[in-house]
């Protein structure tokens, strides 16, 4: 008999730990929570634990969207499908390099843009505060340019793929 309680006792602790992880999944948290456990005639777990996140890097809201970076992969399908003239103004189609070179770009960045096609067949990717502080990145098979309004001071120019990171990272900062 006494094996048996054990086992009952035992499955039970573990339905509680069951119980905690899809919570802590629910509270989108990463901490440990704290099971109390109560025996009394009417058995009940209380489970205690903090929502914040365990980085600092997780707080800003802007940041690791995994909801943004869905969106934006279904934005950049349907890009790939545009014929030409798509605009009505002859805009060019864009190719499927400027694509996926696109596509890469935006699993490798903290905060997810605006995206927007071009009549060049390019692609254009935004980040907007206000009208003296954005960041337009256009994307084509030649180069990545750079349009960065910030506090008054502006840059403009090509840039490397493995800058581009650094550049938006610091226009949140």
């Amino acid at each position: 008999m006494r094996k048996t309680k054990n086992k009952i006792s035992t499955t039970r602790t573990a339905d509680f730990f069951a119980i905690a992880a899809v919570s802590m999944i629910a509270a989108n948290t990463t901490c440990d929570p704290q099971i109390i456990v109560d025996n009394s005639a009417e058995p009940r777990v209380n489970l205690v634990f903090q929502s914040t996140p365990t980085s600092t890097r997780f707080n800003d809201a802007n940041r690791y969207s995994l909801d943004k970076l869905k969106h934006n992969k279904r934005v950049l399908r349907n890009l790939a499908n545009l014929k030409s003239n798509w605009n009505g103004y002859g805009g060019e189609s864009i190719d499927q390099d400027v694509i996926e070179k696109t596509e890469k770009m935006l699993s490798d960045l903290d905060y997810q843009p605006q995206i927007f096609p071009t009549g060049r067949g390019t692609i254009q990717i935004e980040y907007f505060k206000n009208d003296d502080n954005l960041i337009e990145i256009e994307i084509s098979n030649e180069e990545i340019f750079v349009y960065k309004a910030q506090n008054g001071e502006e840059f403009e120019g090509s840039v490397e793929f493995d800058k581009l990171s650094e550049i938006i990272t610091s226009f949140y900062a």
